[in-house]
């Protein structure tokens, strides 16, 4: 399956990131589905109950430790050590946003780690 088009849940209620290769597809466990059928159900079911999920799609790049980027991730630059991004969709592409000013930054993946994420290292915007 190509990167870009992978997904991952974040589960408010349990505050636990779910991942399409792990419990995301539980959801739907009935044994004669395939995989893409099994996701897709697990997908309608995070659209029907908005208030305790939030689906994040994967940029298809992976960062300098190999470590595939989805929305929502917070982003080191190695070139700019203090400054964090995060991850968005905008205009029709992801791109990287400043956590301290209205900046964007272009996706340059061998200078660039992934260190967390929004919804499970909140302090890690707190610190920047």
């Amino acid at each position: 399956m190509n990167d870009r088009f992978k997904f991952r849940v974040f589960d408010k209620e349990k505050q636990k990131m779910m991942y399409e290769n792990s419990d995301f597809s539980d959801y739907c466990k009935d044994e004669w589905w395939g995989y893409e059928e099994q996701m897709a159900l697990a997908a309608l079911y995070v659209f029907d109950n908005p208030e305790h999920y939030i689906l994040m799609q994967s940029t298809g790049l992976k960062d300098k430790n190999g470590k595939l980027i989805y929305e929502g991730d917070i982003v080191k630059d190695i070139n700019i050590p203090s400054y964090f991004y995060i991850v968005v969709w905008f205009k029709g592409g992801f791109y990287l946003k400043s956590t301290i000013s209205n900046s964007f930054l272009v996706f340059d993946t061998t200078q660039q780690e992934v260190i967390g994420n929004i919804y499970e290292n909140k302090e890690l915007l707190n610190e920047n």
